[in-house]
């Protein structure tokens, strides 16, 4: 039987977890300001320099936003759930087959949500969008664009 090691996460990456886990339960909102260093590394347990690394993933990830004074607030909210998912991806939080499947109810639910509110012409060209996906799906250049579309 082959060993394999178990994989541990950084702890600036748990902290990152759980700072995206307080934005996403409302428990901060767009443009309010996030903890202090020294705030977060009493609230979670670690070091300042675990909680420096989590802000500046967090920034790359669009999800908090440098402020005045070093500080950081927290960005747009509809901006929020491609960071998060690039985050899980990038964590290895997440696979591919789940992110597939993620990805297939998010859109299936938005379209049926559309179609209900739009006009007959924007649902001919959802039709027409998803039939180019179908007549095009051995070619991936002409599908994405249709995807896209």
């Amino acid at each position: 039987m082959a060993v394999e090691a178990i994989k541990r996460p950084n702890v600036y990456q748990l902290t990152a977890e759980r700072l995206v886990q307080a934005i996403s339960e409302d428990q901060l909102e767009k443009g309010d300001l996030i903890p202090t260093e020294r705030e977060i590394s009493e609230r979670y347990g670690v070091g300042r320099s675990s909680v420096r690394e989590s802000l500046r993933l967090l920034e790359a990830h669009r999800i908090i936003l440098p402020s005045a004074g070093g500080s950081y607030r927290v960005g747009e909210r509809s901006s929020l759930l491609l960071p998060a998912i690039e985050m899980l991806i990038a964590l290895g939080g997440v696979t591919h087959s789940e992110l597939h499947d993620f990805r297939r109810m998010l859109e299936i639910e938005t379209v049926r949500r559309v179609a209900r509110s739009c006009s007959s012409d924007g649902i001919a060209r959802i039709r027409a969008a998803l039939q180019s996906m179908i007549m095009n799906r051995n070619e991936p250049r002409a599908a994405l664009q249709a995807d896209l579309e």
